[in-house]
């Protein structure tokens, strides 16, 4: 008797399984180039904001707090290259799977809410000089601890919820992987609010760091003989490179999200692929295929 279920048909074919032996060790070489090069830089800018940057304002704390969750989301990928190493066999069970997938991405948003508070604070002082002058060692400050203490205390609830209710084998060997949503609505729907979340900065960003960049370009050249003139000039660039770098690293991933979730999970689920066990079927796979 067949062991396949009556919705599927066996097709054998003789087509080899994409090698991805290659695509494995360069995950591992680049995680542990980002892991190495990541801990040195946000250990030796956490030591300096803490240590050696003198003004003591509300873009400090944010940079603080963007350089705890960076080492973070980099404590995540010794895990991803052991994963890789070993076949892409996780060996460390499920709640463990869990813990590190949510933290990797919950921490990745967090540094860009904190990239939004950034540019929103800067245009905000730009803005209104007097009133941010007055606050930068008093109420500014306090009330960006506030807003990191808010922004950490809701991940930590969302970390603990998609922990708790997330779905899955237990014995399953697989991490990292694209799952089906569609038992899961909450998760779906929480991804949903994440794309919403980071369009919301990237126009915050847009916004704030085009209108920082216009008014110090302005002041530069209507004033050339102003002596914080080349400052003002090379602040607009800056913001321009980092609106760029921020463009470049993160749009393409999330304009093409709402797409790349679905269609990996119909692939996963309508087609299955199993790799023969005999030397002489190396190669010939089963295909399962909905009729």
């Amino acid at each position: 008797m067949s062991s396949f279920p009556p919705s599927f048909s066996p097709i054998k074919t003789s087509c080899h399984l994409p090698d991805d032996e290659a695509l494995r060790w360069t995950l591992v070489i680049f995680y542990s180039l980002f892991f190495l090069f990541g801990i040195v830089g946000n250990l030796f800018a956490l030591w300096v904001f803490l240590h050696l940057h003198s003004s003591r304002n509300s873009v400090r704390v944010f940079l603080i707090n963007c350089a705890v969750a960076d080492l973070v989301l980099l404590a995540c990928l010794p895990f991803r290259v052991f994963y890789h190493i070993n076949g892409n066999k996780w060996v460390l069970g499920n709640v463990a799977c869990k813990l590190v997938g949510t933290l990797f991405y919950m921490n990745m948003y967090i540094s860009i809410t904190l990239l939004g508070f950034i540019s929103l604070d800067r245009y905000l002082r730009l803005k209104r000089k007097g009133r941010a002058l007055r606050g930068m060692c008093g109420s500014s400050r306090s009330s960006s601890w506030v807003a990191c203490g808010v922004l950490w205390g809701l991940s930590l609830m969302a970390l603990v919820s998609l922990i708790v209710k997330a779905d899955g084998k237990k014995d399953s060997d697989q991490c990292f992987e694209y799952k089906q949503l569609h038992a899961a609505r909450g998760k779906a729907y929480f991804n949903a609010v994440l794309v919403v979340l980071f369009w919301l900065v990237f126009i915050t960003l847009v916004v704030s760091y085009a209108k920082i960049a216009s008014q110090m370009l302005r002041v530069s050249q209507d004033r050339p003989d102003f002596a914080n003139a080349p400052k003002y000039k090379r602040t607009a660039k800056k913001s321009f490179f980092v609106l760029f770098l921020f463009t470049v690293c993160f749009g393409p991933y999330h304009a093409f999200r709402p797409l790349l979730h679905p269609l990996a999970a119909r692939h996963r689920g309508l087609v299955r692929l199993h790799a023969a066990d005999g030397p002489h079927q190396r190669g010939d796979a089963v295909v399962l295929r909905l009729q």
